[in-house]
């Protein structure tokens, strides 16, 4: 761009492509705050927005494609900024929160293509914390707990609505098979546990269930493990992937609302120790 205009401390400057379009504008209401800036494509259409506050830390840009659709937006205050990116249908494809030096800090989320949460990532001082969450491909695990379904006998948990007030599964998969299934149930002031275990391995697998009534004490000290890592919100898979280990699924429904989480050899944490809570409870006299 070719440069044409007077800087001034109030006003407008002013900036030319060499084919005399309009390329960019500054507008400040003084010499170094609240000034709004926009540039321009050849064409006509507007590439950048940029406002600025009363501090160096404080401003709001959006940036466009050159078909006129949001490209990014961007926000900060203080000492973080929130960034926002599209995909030229004007689909929402990311959000993060950074420090001012740039490094990640909170949370950063991917969407799909309609805008459905893919992942979810926590990061301080530019460092991941945790892994991340994945929300989408969850058609392979519900195929795998069709097939645990058939190969336990167990009903679709979905079908306890109305029977049972809350239940919850625990399915134990190491390599290839499934060793054991725990399912804990409430029915008003009634609890009950059902524990089968494969007693054959891989090859034609032969379980024998166990029931039992258990106390309310121990249906409070699950629960309150749920709670902990916040099971009903917790991601139904997350990154952590091998070819051997042990895959955890957990299920609940309560009330009509279904959820699962799987993990593949689950690190120390509340969902682990909700697990051998269940384990344990079920050998349990």
């Amino acid at each position: 761009m070719v440069y044409a205009g007077e800087i001034k401390n109030n006003g407008m400057v002013r900036t030319y492509y060499k084919s005399g379009a309009l390329g960019a504008e500054t507008n400040c209401k003084t010499a170094k705050r609240q000034c709004t800036q926009k540039s321009y494509y050849e064409n006509g259409t507007l590439l950048m927005e940029v406002n600025f506050g009363n501090s160096e830390s404080e401003y709001a840009s959006k940036e466009y494609y050159n078909n006129g659709v949001l490209k990014s937006e961007s926000t900060s205050k203080d000492d973080h900024s929130e960034i926002k990116t599209y995909s030229k249908t004007g689909a929402l494809e990311s959000r993060s929160t950074h420090k001012n030096n740039g490094d990640l800090d909170g949370v950063f989320e991917t969407f799909d293509q309609n805008g459905a949460l893919k992942t979810r990532t926590y990061y301080k001082d530019g460092k991941q914390v945790g892994e991340t969450g994945i929300y989408e491909d969850t058609k392979a695990i519900e195929e795998t707990i069709k097939w645990y379904l058939n190969v336990t006998g167990e009903k679709r948990l979905q079908t306890f609505n109305g029977k049972f007030q809350e239940v919850y599964r625990f399915f134990v998969q190491p390599m290839g098979y499934i060793s054991e299934v725990i399912r804990i149930e409430r029915n008003g002031g009634q609890y009950k546990l059902f524990h089968k275990q494969n007693k054959t391995g891989g090859q034609n697998p032969q379980f024998i269930e166990n029931v039992k009534f258990i106390s309310q004490e121990d249906w409070n000290g699950f629960i309150r493990l749920l709670t902990r890592f916040s099971f009903w919100d917790m991601p139904n898979r997350d990154s952590r992937i091998g070819s051997d280990g042990i895959t955890y699924i957990l299920e609940g429904v309560n009330h009509g609302k279904y959820h699962f989480v799987s993990r593949w050899t689950p690190e120390e944490g509340a969902f682990l120790q909700a697990c051998k809570y269940l384990v344990n409870l079920s050998k349990n006299k």
